[in-house]
């Protein structure tokens, strides 16, 4: 009754709330943020959001209401940023058996949507796994424009955004100019193409062997329905210019499939770190999100670790870091991401006010020496 009063009186000033229960990762790290003593237990927050218009349906039944996206005007003057639900699927592959990981892969994001999320991301290479010198791996890659035509129905059918992990694509089979491409899309939940990024950095000889990165074409942020996303693919991370370029442009996140494996470092550095690549992106994708204000969703292969998967799937922020966060294992996180911390982040740090300075020192389009 308690609650029921609390929500009313809060529906009346415009608000809408949710509770979201806590796992224990983030009760340990709720409590050593704010000092919570130790005999206490956390057991929800209160999320506030602005409250959708409600609007009264006819059915044979009587009467009945839903919640229409248009804001009230409350919400509109109190200016709330939004609140998405994420769901970034972990997902572990079989190694060219294309036809079942996309089934898997659809399962996974129908699951994603009956539990309310708005966007699925799925990781790098997940139709095909990372095989290019089997000789069925080229004609596997050749039925891409297949499954994302595929993909474009399932985000219609299942009204969800999806980040289909990428896809490799072979194009010009055969000739002088027959190249792959490692290729990244934000479908619309309308089924519509939002957006394309075509892998820029390429992972040393073991990519760059077989794949043709983007080279020096800009990268590109895309109008979707979670507002503006920019588009990077695993390796990408390593280089802060990708980030500040799509920030620049006005990206408020951004989405990174990712193949990530453990043994990525040289022998001599797992002997320094064995678990070296798990520190190198846990710290990176939290060190991202501060310095560019930007939440990040990151999405890496599952399996085991005996064949150096690490997984570390998240959704990221500025303040909290990883708000969720998977170990090695397949599994799906859905993330209630909020919105006013990236508005919070660059409240408090700027970052993004600073590039808009006409006076500012530097230049991100590196330039060839003359």
């Amino acid at each position: 009754m308690h609650q029921y009063a609390l929500w009313a009186a809060l529906e009346a000033e415009g608000l809408g709330v949710n509770i979201q229960h806590y796992n224990p990762l983030a009760y340990q790290q709720a409590a050593s943020t704010w000092n919570i003593p130790q005999d206490w237990q956390l057991k929800a927050q209160l999320v506030f959001g602005g409250l959708l218009k409600r609007e009264s349906l006819s059915t044979d039944g009587g009467q009945m209401s839903k919640l229409t996206s248009t804001p009230t005007s409350k919400q509109q003057n109190m200016n709330i940023a939004p609140v998405y639900k994420i769901a970034v699927i972990q997902m572990h592959s079989e190694t060219l058996q294309v036809e079942a990981n996309f089934n898997k892969a659809v399962s996974l994001i129908r699951a994603a949507a009956n539990q309310g999320a708005q966007l699925a991301v799925l990781p790098e290479y997940h139709l095909t796994g990372w095989a290019p010198e089997d000789p069925t791996f080229k004609p596997a890659c050749s039925s891409w424009k297949t499954y994302l035509d595929e993909y474009r129905k399932v985000a219609k059918k299942f009204n969800i955004n999806i980040v289909p992990g990428t896809l490799v694509e072979l194009h010009d089979a055969g000739s002088e100019s027959e190249k792959l491409l490692n290729a990244a899309y934000f479908i619309t939940d309308k089924g519509d193409l939002a957006g394309k990024y075509v892998k820029k950095n390429l992972w040393g000889p073991v990519e760059r062997a077989h794949l043709t990165g983007s080279a020096r074409e800009p990268h590109q942020v895309f109008d979707t329905p979670l507002g503006k996303v920019g588009l990077l693919i695993c390796w990408d991370l390593a280089f802060p210019e990708a980030f500040r370029e799509l920030i620049m442009q006005g990206a408020k996140l951004i989405i990174i499939p990712s193949f990530w494996l453990l043994n990525e470092t040289s022998e001599e550095g797992r002997v320094i770190n064995p678990v070296a690549e798990k520190l190198f992106i846990d710290s990176l994708l939290t060190g991202r999100c501060f310095e560019n204000t930007c939440g990040i969703i990151f999405a890496n292969a599952a399996g085991p670790p005996a064949q150096s998967f690490i997984g570390l799937s998240q959704v990221c922020v500025p303040f909290a870091g990883p708000l969720a966060r998977l170990d090695w294992a397949e599994g799906m996180l859905v993330v209630d991401l909020d919105m006013s911390i990236i508005e919070e982040g660059e409240s408090s740090y700027k970052i993004r006010a600073d590039l808009a300075r006409k006076d500012w020192h530097y230049d991100y389009r590196h330039t060839l020496a003359k």
